[in-house]
């Protein structure tokens, strides 16, 4: 299975609004990296859905959200300080 990263920020007023959100971002697999920062290595198929269900589930003008898929260049080129972030796909064997 062919797998991305992503991440995700958003600006959003309406604390309902971002919770709801929140949780629609830790059930695509996402981790919070930062208070409005998500990120993550998941499926390529996943990365589409949330391109196509997030607008629609959150359709509001003030509800500013960004979706970034990152390229392996990218991903390798990323520095966080004081943190670390995921730059390798994890491997899970399902027993």
């Amino acid at each position: 299975m062919a797998t991305g990263f992503v991440m995700v920020c958003y600006d959003i007023p309406d604390t309902k609004v971002r919770n709801r959100l929140v949780l629609r971002l830790f059930s695509y697999g996402l981790s919070r990296v930062q208070y409005s920062v998500f990120y993550g290595n998941v499926p390529l198929s996943r990365i589409a859905l949330m391109i196509r269900e997030i607008p629609q589930e959150f359709p509001k003008e003030t509800d500013k959200i960004l979706i970034i898929p990152l390229c392996k260049k990218c991903v390798s080129r990323l520095v966080q300080v004081h943190g670390s972030l995921q730059k390798k796909p994890r491997t899970f064997i399902v027993v």
